[in-house]
């Protein structure tokens, strides 16, 4: 039904072009060019006063605008770094050959994405910066384009590895899942099922990209739940703006090589463009330490296998269908199967009308092939498959409106999706449906006002072919329906007021999400203005937190793993549980459970454990010796009432599973999903100081109210210090022949044995016992060593310490297989009513709530840039949070019941300059980031160092149309961890020629 929805919008609007192109329409061309040098600008904004159409210089200066109003007309013309102007346009064929003064006016630059419509930066009500089409080509990075917000202030760039990468902003950082919204035209491109940025897969390129805009900060009251760090908007390059045929190509260190194609086509009367965007990459990955990080390495499974699906879980008893070894995991044969090396393929197309200056569409889809490493809280995993996307947009007078819609196949047997640390495969199909309108109204009768009107809908579908969503596979549905309205109205000439409020339901939890937002602009000048908002920012569980239900992590196959289950559903605890006994259900139907009070192991727990199967063996054997037979019914009588040996060993303590220093005792039930907020105060300035320099500084308070903490929710117990060999198998035997009964029968068989032989009780000397052939009878078994017969009593004596030492045999044999099967560090285990019952030891996590906590912590933003000349910028900025950690306990814990951390740095430092001459271009950054402390699941986190790097950027023009770069990121090789337990990080150097046609 989705699909059919899109293409029935996609003919309509069809339909509405066809008639906009019988409009007349006048084209109006120029050239934009420095005021002082003469030389084109390239990149410079466009705008028809008062709409959104607009244009875009090429590199000789050129752009052209075609409107279907009457002259005569305004327009806007701005670049970076120098000061804007309006235009008067009085007729088609005016000369506009126009010049730019040297400034710093990049507040007159128009940004989209603070308030979903068209403004100043220094207008918007939000923190801000702008990547500009000039500084993306003077970048350090020619692969993945992430990587230019690296030096954006309040942003965090998480390099994992060459290949994979993560953005996050002032909420704190994670692994997987992110904070900030991607947009790439206006359209959604994280993984919706769990908010994760896959940056390989989304195809994009220097080539293509006009420019970056970053909204920071909360902003959940125009783009919904899950927005709360920030949004960072991709946009790309128009057709009609800018045709033309470009290619880069690189090589480099890490074997990494690449192309990028651009075509782009645009009609004369500039009313019609296509662009198609082809982007390969490949080479060696960033990787562990083979010798630091060899225990995480052998955790590592080294054969992936479809797992066997029995009542709709994964089946962790038994062996999967294997699918992929070695040869495919580590082709490099360093022993390591944690993948070494990637290939990726991406393209797209866009169509493109203009029928007329209020009327735009674009029609749009792309194709990627790509996989890379991932990192999540419970360890490592490799996602790989092929994704489509479709998007058809309008902008039609005041009305916006857009549909768009994604699928990936989540890998196939051939080419999986798995993870590292249960080597399963895990099938991640997912589709992802968007539709979105927006209805702007001007009322300048009331304030000179300005009002957004929107509802969005966004339908997330997932197919883990039971593989991940377990038992919740057949029932988990998983939209988001919201409406928003935002008012901006001048209080007075200089101040504008700007609120906004959005309302949005998930189908599965029951209450909705309210995110309001106030902010005041107040214009000190036409370039500096001051800024001062509330807002709030919600969030609620992603499709995978909510619906995932499979082991996370197997710590002993068949036996123990981690289990996790989403929040869907609360865990409950039978608060009468016991703590059941790894491994024991080899030995007991059913498994084997303890006492939660027992603080020490019992011995009496490991005889109860083995007897099973070690009891039936020692009565064979006695009963396999003729002379022994007759006593094993009173054997086995004894141990029919038998409870098992006094006495204890080791200690019993229960913890955390992700968190071995927590101790976890209590049976504690967890929630269901819930919605959290983070309340944001912002003041902030935004300005220039006379020509040169521009100045950012912002101060921001956040209070985040409502967490979920990935965690066991359920208590692992460890064993520490016991021995379940050494002494408890003796002491069986020692209670059986401290038996009476037992005694008396040992006692009567060696009575009747004696008079049966007519031997006397008193015994016989050695000499006599042998030449009697007592050492050859069935009495061999009574005879001291020299072959002499004792007395009666001392041969029951002595055999009931030959039964004894049997029976302690045979119970030490079965310790010795216990103890083999037995892992101390998890010894045992409580499990909520989510685990399977399937005979398996499952740790169960999940995401504990904490609804009623609050965290709060202060920051900064500060930057500037000063433009020495037309040619030269330094710039600097710095970013500060008040705290990253709280510890319960400490003065400044904000009464948190559980430590939480921000993962962050508290001081990030970054500076640096950019060159751009007709002919030359150069670049160099500096990063320095404090020390700080993470804190993450599965071994991952830890004291993270300070970190110095430099990025760096020369090239210069060949031959007209040609430039030739070489980039370097951690210029210096200053190897690095994004985190402990990451890959480490060096230098790569490239080679990157760029061709325009």
């Amino acid at each position: 039904m989705e699909k059919l929805s899109v293409f029935r919008f996609i003919l309509i609007m069809s339909l509405v072009f066809n008639v906009n192109f019988l409009l007349a329409q006048n084209s109006i061309s120029g050239t934009i060019v420095d005021a002082e040098e003469g030389v084109a600008i390239y990149g410079a904004s466009v705008f028809i006063l008062g709409t959104t159409n607009g244009s875009a210089t090429d590199f000789d200066g050129n752009f052209t605008i075609t409107t279907y109003g009457d002259l005569p007309i305004k327009i806007e013309v701005s670049s970076l770094g120098y000061t804007s102007q309006i235009i008067d346009v009085t007729s088609a064929d005016q000369n506009l050959s126009i010049q730019l003064e040297l400034g710093s006016d990049f507040l007159d630059e128009v940004i989209i994405s603070a308030s979903r419509r068209p403004e100043k930066i220094v207008d918007a009500p939000a923190s801000v910066s702008v990547i500009s089409a000039r500084k993306i080509a003077n970048s350090s990075e020619a692969i993945d384009p992430i990587r230019h917000l690296m030096n954006v202030p309040g942003v965090t760039v998480a390099n994992y590895t060459a290949n994979s990468m993560n953005i996050e902003m002032r909420s704190g950082n994670g692994l997987l899942g992110t904070a900030v919204l991607p947009l790439l035209d206006y359209r959604i491109i994280s993984t919706p099922a769990a908010r994760s940025n896959f940056s390989y897969q989304y195809g994009l390129t220097n080539l293509d990209l006009e420019r970056i805009e970053v909204i920071r900060g909360t902003n959940s009251a125009l783009y919904g739940p899950g927005v709360e760090g920030g949004v960072v908007h991709f946009i790309t390059k128009k057709a009609i703006d800018h045709p033309g045929t470009s290619a880069e190509l690189y090589t480099g260190e890490l074997r990494s090589r690449g192309l990028a194609v651009r075509h782009a086509y645009a009609n004369e009367s500039k009313t019609f463009g296509y662009k198609i965007n082809v982007k390969y990459n490949e080479g060696a990955d960033f990787g562990l330490d083979p010798v630091e990080d060899a225990e995480r390495i052998s955790s590592f499974y080294t054969k992936i296998v479809q797992p066997i699906i029995k009542n709709k879980v994964v089946d962790a008893t038994q062996s999967g269908s294997p699918l992929i070894g070695m040869d495919y995991l580590d082709p490099d044969r360093d022993g390591n199967p944690l993948a070494s090396e990637y290939q990726n393929l991406a393209m797209n197309a866009h169509f493109e009308f203009r029928p007329n200056e209020n009327t735009t569409a674009t029609l749009s889809g792309g194709y990627s092939d790509a996989g890379g490493l991932a990192i999540q809280d419970q360890g490592y995993f490799y996602n790989q498959g092929i994704d489509y996307w479709a998007h058809a947009r309008v902008t039609s007078g005041n009305l916006f409106a857009q549909v768009s819609y994604n699928t990936n196949d989540g890998g196939s047997p051939q080419d999986p999706t798995f993870l590292y640390e249960t080597g399963n495969r895990v099938v991640g199909k997912r589709e992802f449906f968007v539709a979105n309108a927006q209805y702007d109204l001007d009322v300048p009768s009331f304030l000179d006002s300005k009002f957004n009107f929107g509802i969005d809908y966004q339908d997330t579908a997932s197919d883990s072919e039971y593989t991940l969503y377990g038992r919740n596979e057949d029932n988990d549905p998983y939209n988001i329906t919201g409406v928003y309205a935002q008012g901006q109205s001048k209080l007075s000439e200089n101040l504008t007021m700007t609120y906004a409020a959005r309302l949005d339901k998930y189908n599965f939890i029951d209450e909705a999400a309210f995110a309001p937002k106030l902010a005041l602009v107040y214009k000190l000048n036409e370039s500096n203005s001051i800024r001062a908002s509330y807002s709030v920012g919600t969030y609620g569980a992603s499709s995978l937190e909510a619906y995932i239900d499979f082991p996370v992590q197997t710590l002993s196959a068949g036996q123990l793993d981690v289990w996790l289950s989403g929040q869907i559903e609360p865990h409950i605890f039978d608060q009468n549980a016991q703590i059941e006994v790894t491994g024991a259900g080899a030995y007991v139907p059913g498994g084997y459970y303890i006492p939660r009070t027992e603080t020490s192991l019992e011995y009496s727990h490991l005889y109860n454990i083995t007897k099973g199967l070690t009891l039936p063996g020692i009565s064979a054997q006695l009963g396999a010796n003729a002379a022994l037979a007759p006593l094993v019914a009173p054997i086995e009588a004894f141990f029919n009432t038998y409870a098992g040996p006094a006495g204890t060993t080791g200690q019993i303590r229960g913890f955390n599973i992700f968190n071995s220093s927590e101790t976890m005792s209590e049976l504690t039930d967890v929630g269901s999903a819930q919605i959290a907020t983070i309340d944001n105060f912002e003041i902030g300035y935004k300005g220039r100081i006379g020509k040169k320099l521009s100045l950012g500084v912002d101060f921001y308070y956040a209070a985040r109210k409502g967490f979920t903490e990935f965690t066991g929710v359920g208590p692992t117990y460890m064993l520490t210090g016991g021995d379940l060999v050494g002494t408890w198998p003796t002491t069986v035997g020692q209670d059986l022949i401290s038996d009476p009964g037992m005694q008396a029968a040992a006692a009567g068989y060696v009575q009747a044995a004696y008079a049966g032989a007519g031997l006397p009780a008193s015994g016989l000397p050695a000499a006599t016992s042998i030449a009697l052939g007592l050492p050859s009878s069935g009495l061999a078994l009574l005879l001291a060593p020299d072959g002499a017969l004792p007395p009666s009593n001392l041969a029951t004596l002595g055999l009931l310490n030959l039964i004894s030492g049997q029976v302690a045999g045979g119970f030490t044999q079965a310790g010795q297989l216990l103890d083999g099967e037995i892992n101390p560090l998890a010894f045992g285990a409580i499990s909520s009513n989510r685990a399977p019952n399937d005979g398996v030891t499952h740790i169960s996590s999940g995401y504990r709530q904490y609804p009623n906590v609050t965290r709060s912590h202060w920051g900064a933003d500060v930057s500037a840039e000063y433009y020495h000349n037309e040619n030269l910028s330094l710039w600097a900025n710095y970013s500060h949070v008040s705290q990253n950690q709280w510890i319960p306990g400490e003065a400044n814990d904000d009464d948190l019941p559980f430590p939480s951390y921000l993962n962050t740095p508290m001081n990030k430092y970054r500076g640096g300059f950019r060159f751009n001459a007709d002919n030359v271009r150069a670049s160099l950054s500096y990063q320095y980031d404090t020390a700080f402390f993470s804190n993450f699941g599965a071994g991952l986190g830890g004291d993270t160092p300070e970190r110095h790097t430099f990025d760096g950027n020369i090239g210069f023009q060949i031959i007209d149309g040609v430039f030739f770069d070489i980039q370097a990121t951690n210029l210096l090789d200053r190897e690095y961890r994004q985190y402990p337990g990451l890959p480490i990080i060096g230098r790569r150097v490239l080679f990157k020629t760029t061709i325009n046609f």
